[in-house]
């Protein structure tokens, strides 16, 4: 069995063009596990499952939503999504059906 981590609050990110830093991850249809420039990737029990690469375009990015599809088909471990940018880094895990909660934010790797 896995560890659930402290959810911890978001914030409005360093800049008023960032976008926020969500206290949990928005399932809405469209939003992408992607960063553009920086890393993000999809974990299961700490395995990389799914990462954006310089060469992925935006419509081959791995959806929220369908990362929650993967997670809700097999439940019993630790899934999380990590977004680092230059500007801001957040780290999110699944913690019940629909629930991708904040764990660790940073100022990412600029």
């Amino acid at each position: 069995m896995w560890e659930k981590e402290k959810p911890i609050k978001g914030d409005m990110g360093i800049c008023m063009s960032c976008p926020p830093i969500h206290h949990e991850l928005p399932l809405s249809q469209g939003v992408r596990i992607a960063v553009g420039f920086g890393d993000a990737y999809l974990t299961k029990d700490g395995t990389t499952v799914w990462r954006e690469t310089s060469a992925t375009e935006w419509d081959e990015c791995m959806s929220y939503d369908a990362a929650e599809g993967m997670a809700t088909a097999d439940p019993d471990h630790d899934w999380r999504i990590h977004l680092i940018s230059p500007l801001k880094e957040s780290h999110y895990q699944r913690q019940g059906i629909g629930q991708w909660v904040l764990y660790e934010k940073g100022k990412g790797f600029a």
